[in-house]
């Protein structure tokens, strides 16, 4: 009976040691992930065609004022296809005015090269 005990906790202790290694692996693996999304998505043409977009709206203006900063959410990134001369583009931007702080999701088109603002919802 005593090795019969022995051997569940051989079993308990193995199982705790590869979860300790997932985790690791995970507290490793997830940062660098989400860092790259985060630089890939902030150096793409459709992120400045957005923040373009943001900087020059008349209505965006007058709800928060002067922009001082347009951050992405890492959590509003959603979708992301490209095919050369088309493509479409879904992600949220945090935007921080003299006014006011507001967060925009944009639907971005990209039609024969151009990323175009396709809908903006606040």
């Amino acid at each position: 009976m005593m090795g019969g005990g022995l051997g569940i906790q051989m079993i308990k202790d193995r199982i705790i040691k590869e979860i300790k290694k997932g985790s690791i692996a995970f507290l490793i693996f997830y940062p660098l992930l989400m860092s790259y999304i985060y630089f890939s998505t902030t150096n793409s043409d459709e992120y400045l065609a957005a923040v373009k977009y943001l900087s020059e709206n008349q209505r965006i203006a007058t709800e928060i004022g002067k922009i001082e900063d347009i951050s992405l959410s890492l959590f509003g990134i959603k979708i992301r296809k490209t095919d050369n001369d088309s493509g479409q583009a879904k992600f949220v931007l945090k935007v921080s005015g003299t006014k006011a702080k507001a967060k925009y999701r944009f639907f971005l088109l990209k039609v024969n090269g151009i990323w175009q603002e396709a809908n903006l919802l606040n």
